[in-house]
């Protein structure tokens, strides 16, 4: 999970630093979402494949939404994706093996416009909580759109998010890969050139394992 949300950091840093001396973008997209649980193992619980689970006399439902909101080229957010919300009497179910999730979890997001696509994501939960699942996914931009930016990246705030409550991402339009490189590469030099200002030797490569 630290080396999703260590990408998802990075990513936020590109998109930044790629957009600092940019002409400002903005692109409109609609979206819908819905969503829908399972539970794993011998567990027992009905409503699965569908937006309500039952479990423990009480259940655990997903509302998705219908939404048009603008894009930029820097971050925007939060938007929301949709609202887990728990009846009286649900208690969230328990895995056999205590370190396993015990329920699965499926956004899908489709998307009208600027262009139609569709997004599927899985995400599992113990305790109420994700304890496997990506913190980010993406939507395609199209061609028509200003040359340069291929994407618009939904990055899932907060992460990892529980079952109860609003989910939302922070959202922006991203460079194609080659335009992310050069930023990468001109950040990697700007870190470079500060610690030469600051007489800071960089750290080797491949260092050397201590002697033991």
């Amino acid at each position: 999970m630290k080396q999703v949300m260590t990408f998802s950091a990075f990513l936020w840093c590109l998109l930044a630093a790629g957009t600092a001396g940019a002409d400002p973008f903005t692109v409109s997209t609609s979206i819908v979402t819905s969503g829908w649980f399972d539970c794993r193992s011998t567990i027992p619980c009905t409503g699965e494949g569908t937006s309500s689970l039952t479990f423990g006399g009480g259940t655990l439902t997903f509302t998705g939404v219908e939404s048009t909101f603008d894009v930029t080229n820097r971050a925007n957010g939060p938007i929301v994706l949709g609202t887990f919300s728990v009846s009286e009497g649900f208690v969230f179910p328990s895995h056999p093996v205590p370190s396993q999730p015990a329920v699965r979890f499926w956004l899908s997001v489709k998307q009208s416009t600027p262009v139609p696509a569709e997004m599927v994501k899985l995400w599992q939960l113990r305790n109420g909580t994700v304890q496997i699942g990506i913190d980010h996914f993406s939507l395609p931009l199209g061609n028509s759109t200003q040359s340069g930016y291929t994407a618009i990246v939904y990055d899932l705030n907060p992460f990892p998010f529980g079952s109860q409550g609003t989910l939302t991402a922070d959202v922006g339009v991203v460079p194609e890969p080659a335009s992310m490189l050069l930023v990468g590469t001109g950040l990697a030099g700007a870190l470079a050139a500060r610690r030469r200002r600051r007489g800071v030797q960089p750290a080797p490569l491949h260092p050397t394992a201590p002697t033991v």
